[in-house]
């Protein structure tokens, strides 16, 4: 088990020599095609955490800018994870490939407790779902919000996260 509440992540699958990793879309270069998934930490032995934060941007709000709202996702079984947002029910399940596990470490320059974790892609369970939310409610799905929870995304060396204080920086790894 990860011993903070670990968020779902919004990054995409990068080759490096020898390896596959996880990176930020803002770490892809603009004329990159860019192929976004949601990625979640595991522990050790590949198992979800009984709990993850999930961020969304709300557009409707009269043409004001958009805010940040968090929820929680839980763990309903060994391989899914369900949330209620706007009323909907969302679900994720485990993404594989060829009945295995695709779990990767985040090979990008930001920071988060959350990269110390080897990370596996889930996916949204029907995926009709994450439309409906925006042209119902004006959800846009993000998982993580970089700009609050990533270090260095701001000014490239910026700003600390706002849920975390710099003491469990250091005492949330693996």
């Amino acid at each position: 088990m990860i011993h903070h509440k670990p968020f779902i992540h919004s990054l995409t699958i990068s080759k490096k020599p020898y390896t596959y990793g996880w990176i930020s879309p803002a770490e892809v270069a603009a004329t990159s095609p860019q192929d976004v998934s949601f990625a979640a930490p595991v522990d050790v032995r590949g198992r979800f955490n009984y709990v993850y934060s999930f961020d969304v941007f709300n557009y409707d709000r009269n043409s004001q800018p958009p805010t940040v709202e968090n929820y929680d996702v839980k763990l309903a079984d060994e391989k899914t994870l369900k949330v209620t947002i706007a009323g909907k029910l969302l679900i994720f399940r485990e993404k594989k490939r060829n009945c295995r596990q695709r779990s990767f470490r985040y090979l990008g320059k930001f920071d988060n407790p959350d990269f110390r974790y080897r990370l596996v892609e889930i996916e949204p369970d029907p995926f009709y779902v994450v439309d409906e939310l925006f042209l119902s409610s004006g959800i846009v799905l993000i998982g993580c919000d970089p700009s609050s929870h990533y270090r260095g995304w701001t000014a490239m060396g910026g700003d600390q996260p706002k849920t975390l204080e710099k003491s469990d920086w250091r005492n949330s790894g693996s």
